[in-house]
C-alpha cells in the first residue's frame, strides 16, 4: 500500500514552471501550511478522542470485573451505571461500524462490475489475483479456497520489498532523470541541443508525463484486482486499510499530483502536504509516516536533480555544506523516529504521531513565513524585480 501511494505521488515531477514573485510565494506558502496544520490537528483530535474512549471503556470494564462478571460483588452496585454507559457506547459504535461496512460493501460490489470476471482456474496458477491452486483428486470446499487465498494475500502483504510496486517507482525515477538530462536547463545544457521553449522542448517535457500517468493507472488497476480478491476471500481489513475502488484510484493520484505541484512551486517538502492528505483519506498514522518516508526518497532525489539541472542552486556547489545538511537531516529523522516511536508504544496512542506532524508543519509555516517576509522586504528595499519571469530567462 505504501509503495503504491509513493508511485501515485511520483507522477508529479517538478517541471520548470515560471517562478513566481517572492511575495506571492510567501502568501501561498503560509496559506497552504496553515491549512495543512489545521486539518492535521482536526484529524489528530478525532484519533485522540477515539483512543480516549477505548481507554475509558477498558478502565470501566476492569473496575466492574470485566464482561464475564467475575469479582464484581459490591463493585457492581457502585459501577452499574458505567456498565450501562459502556453498553450504550458499544451498541452505537457497533451500529456505526455495520452501517459503514454496508456502504463499503456496496461500493466494492459496484466497482467489481467494471472489472473483468474473476477466473477460477483448475490448473496451478502463479498469479493469485486471477486463479486458484487446485490439486488433482481433491475437492476443496469454498471455505478451503478462501483460506488458501487469504494465506496467499497475507504472504504478499508481508513482503518487505514488493517487486511489482518497486519497479514502476525506479522506472519513473529513471524517466525523470533521462528527461532532465535531455531537456537541460540553466545549470546544464541540453544533451541533444534542444532550444528552450521550442516545440521539441515541450514535447520532451509532456511526453514522459503520459508514461508516468500510465504507470499510475496500471498500479491503480492492480490495486483494484487485489481489493476484489480480498473481499471475495473474506480477508480481514485492519483499521487504516483502504478499499481501492476505481474512484479512489483516480481521485487520490489527482489530489497527490496537485499537492506535488504545490510543493514544487513553493519549495517545501512533499510530506508536509501529502501527509495530511493520506490521514484525511483514512490511512492510519503509522502507515502514513512510513509511506511519507518512502516517497521522500524518490521525490526529494528527483527534485534535487531538477534543481541542479535548472540552475536553481545559487553559486557553486559546496559539497561539505551539502554533506553536513544531509547528515543533520539523517540524525534528526532517526532521533525523531525513535523518540516518537517510544512515546507511541509507551502511551499506546497513535495520535502522538499526528500531533507531531501538525507541530512540524505549523512551526515550518511560522519560520518560513518569517524568513520569507524578511527576504521580500529586503528585495523591495534593494529594488529587486518581484514579478514573474519567463521560463527561459537566465535571471
Amino acid at each position: 500500500q505504501g509503495s503504491s501511494q509513493g508511485l501515485q505521488v511520483l507522477i508529479s515531477p517538478d517541471i520548470s514552471l515560471s517562478p513566481c514573485g517572492r511575495g506571492l510565494i510567501l502568501v501561498l506558502l503560509v496559506t497552504l501550511l496553515t491549512f495543512s496544520t489545521y486539518k492535521t490537528v482536526l484529524k489528530g483530535n478525532k484519533i485522540q478522542e477515539k483512543e480516549s474512549k477505548l481507554q475509558q471503556i477498558r478502565i470501566k470494564s476492569t473496575l466492574t470485573g470485566g464482561p464475564n462478571g467475575g469479582g464484581r460483588s459490591r463493585r457492581w452496585s457502585i459501577y452499574r451505571r458505567f456498565d450501562a454507559e459502556i453498553a450504550a457506547r458499544r451498541w452505537l459504535e457497533k451500529t456505526r461500524r455495520a452501517r459503514k461496512a454496508r456502504l463499503i460493501r456496496q461500493e466494492d460490489e459496484e466497482d467489481f462490475r467494471s472489472l473483468p470476471p474473476l477466473i477460477v482456474r483448475k490448473a496451478v496458477s502463479s498469479d493469485p489475483l486471477v486463479g486458484d491452486n487446485c490439486r488433482f483428486g481433491t475437492f476443496p470446499s469454498d471455505d478451503d479456497k478462501k483460506t488458501q487465498r487469504r494465506g496467499t494475500i497475507e504472504r504478499r502483504e508481508g513482503r518487505t520489498l514488493p517487486f511489482e510496486y518497486i519497479w514502476p517507482l525506479v522506472a519513473s525515477w529513471l524517466i525523470v532523470l533521462v528527461q532532465s538530462v535531455l531537456r537541460g536547463g540553466h545549470g546544464a545544457p541540453s544533451a541533444i541541443g534542444l532550444a528552450c521553449n521550442s516545440s521539441d522542448y515541450w514535447v520532451l517535457t509532456l511526453m514522459p508525463l503520459t508514461i508516468l500517468v500510465g504507470f499510475s493507472l496500471y498500479i491503480g488497476y492492480r490495486l483494484r484486482l487485489t481489493n476484489r480478491l480480498k473481499v471475495v476471500s473474506n480477508y480481514t481489513f485492519v483499521e487504516g486499510d483502504l478499499h481501492w475502488i476505481k474512484r479512489r484510484t483516480l481521485v487520490f493520484p489527482a489530489v497527490c499530483t496537485t499537492a506535488g505541484v504545490a510543493a514544487g512551486l513553493l519549495g517545501i517538502g512533499g510530506g508536509m502536504v501529502k501527509g495530511p492528505i493520506m490521514l484525511e483519506a483514512g490511512v492510519s498514522p503509522a502507515v502514513q509516516s512510513a509511506t511519507a518516508s518512502f516517497m521522500i526518497l524518490f521525490t526529494a532525489s528527483s527534485t534535487t536533480l531538477q534543481f541542479a539541472i535548472n540552475g536553481q542552486f545559487p553559486g557553486e556547489f559546496q559539497f561539505d555544506y551539502m554533506a553536513w545538511i544531509a547528515f543533520i537531516g539523517f540524525v534528526g529523522g532517526f532521533c525523531g523516529l525513535k523518540c516518537v516511536g517510544y512515546f507511541v508504544k509507551k502511551y499506546k496512542r497513535e495520535s502522538i504521531m499526528v500531533y507531531t506532524l501538525a507541530a512540524t508543519i505549523g512551526l515550518s509555516a511560522v519560520a518560513m513565513g518569517f524568513i520569507g517576509l524578511q527576504s521580500t522586504l529586503s528585495d523591495i528595499e534593494n529594488g529587486v524585480h518581484l514579478g514573474f519571469h519567463g521560463i527561459c530567462d537566465n535571471k
